[in-house]
């Protein structure tokens, strides 16, 4: 694969070509581990005179077609490069099938692992679509505090693009509701975030172990809301019975988590480690494993929730919930006016703006949005 990665580079770097060769972040891709492979690629086959960093761009799959838009003024004609041997492609074939939808006059060539489709610049300009625009929230400015009679405005901004219609969510914090993605988890010691084994986790992706050392541990400060009496939940997915047990303990607890349930195997499973007594303040927890005997199966562990209410399940709802949804409005008015108050709490909120079908997500789908930005109601 690399000698045909090599092959492509040249022939197209030669033909002045900008190459994007676009991975999936926590997805192991073969164009993300050998991003440096080019640099040498260029000067070797083509002679000095070529600089990688003027032909190459390796760049994760959400920025492609922001970048394939940027790039339309500025290169003579792109090439864009498909890793056909990695498992799971559903995300890579959506993008790849927007790439195809925004700049049809693009022609393909096939090799045994690699597909590289080709745009010229009278195919950049005539594209049918385009992404890469950044909407930003400007009020409620961020982190502000309203007073709790006060109505609530928002404002946005486009720095290109005209507006057809929008959408508007605002979401407000269960303050008794902690959740943690356990990829934020520390990623030493045997344990890394990843993201291209597994589908359907809640964050960027989720932790699991790369070893198989005599014991290994990931840990994470929390931040308990105040003394007193949590449930702890823990999201994890078990692919064999393999008899290794994995243990999150924290502040006077140990539990195991992952249990080998013969029916939820390869399934991703939330359990309740039960009711314990937490004092306030940021606290410590722990994954451990040991690998004592067997060949264990590596163990994936999407989250952590921690919370004092009792109708809680966080199967069913998130430590945000939605209190407004516009649903799509058509209007070129970059601003929403709630009629309604709002109760005390910390809020967040986010727009998703269209222009027709031609303004499109990382993804490929219809319009984009902006960041979340936050705000609090005073009491």
């Amino acid at each position: 694969m690399r000698r045909e990665l090599g092959d492509l580079l040249a022939h197209n770097m030669a033909a002045g070509r900008m190459v994007f060769v676009p991975y999936l972040p926590l997805g192991a891709d073969f164009f993300e581990t050998e991003y440096r492979y080019p640099r040498y690629v260029a000067p070797d086959l083509l002679g000095p005179q070529y600089v990688a960093s003027e032909y190459f761009r390796s760049i994760p799959y959400p920025l492609l077609l922001g970048a394939l838009s940027a790039a339309r003024s500025h290169f003579s004609g792109v090439t864009v490069f498909y890793d056909k041997t990695l498992p799971r492609p559903a995300i890579r074939r959506t993008i790849l099938e927007s790439f195809k939808r925004c700049y049809p006059e693009y022609g393909v060539w096939r090799g045994r692992f690699i597909d590289a489709y080709q745009v010229s610049a009278a195919g950049l300009a005539a594209a049918r679509c385009y992404s890469g625009v950044e909407i930003t929230p400007e009020s409620p400015p961020s982190d502000q505090e309203i007073g709790g009679n006060a109505p609530v405005r928002f404002t946005w901004r486009a720095f290109r693009g005209a507006q057809t219609a929008f959408r508007l969510q605002v979401e407000r914090h269960d303050d008794r509701v902690v959740w943690v993605e356990a990829e934020d988890f520390s990623q030493e010691n045997g344990w890394a975030a990843q993201g291209h084994e597994a589908t359907g986790f809640s964050g960027r992706g989720y932790l699991t172990d790369l070893t198989k050392s005599n014991s290994i541990t990931a840990r994470r400060q929390v931040e308990i809301p105040g003394s007193g009496r949590y449930e702890i939940w823990v999201r994890s997915l078990r692919r064999r019975d393999d008899g290794s047990p994995v243990f999150l303990s924290g502040p006077g607890f140990r539990a195991e988590v992952a249990h080998a349930e013969p029916t939820s195997l390869n399934q991703w499973r939330w359990e309740s480690l039960g009711w314990h007594e937490l004092a306030g303040g940021a606290k410590e927890f722990a994954f451990t494993r040991r690998f004592d005997q067997g060949f264990p199966w590596q163990i994936f562990i999407d989250a952590v929730v921690v919370s004092d209410r009792r109708d809680f399940d966080p199967s069913r709802e998130r430590d945000w919930g939605i209190v407004l949804d516009t649903g799509d409005v058509t209007s070129p008015e970059r601003k929403y006016q709630l009629l309604r108050r709002l109760q005390p709490g910390r809020y967040r909120w986010r727009v998703r703006t269209f222009e027709g079908d031609r303004l499109v997500d990382w993804d490929g789908s219809l319009g984009v949005t902006s960041e979340d930005s936050y705000f609090r109601i005073a009491r």
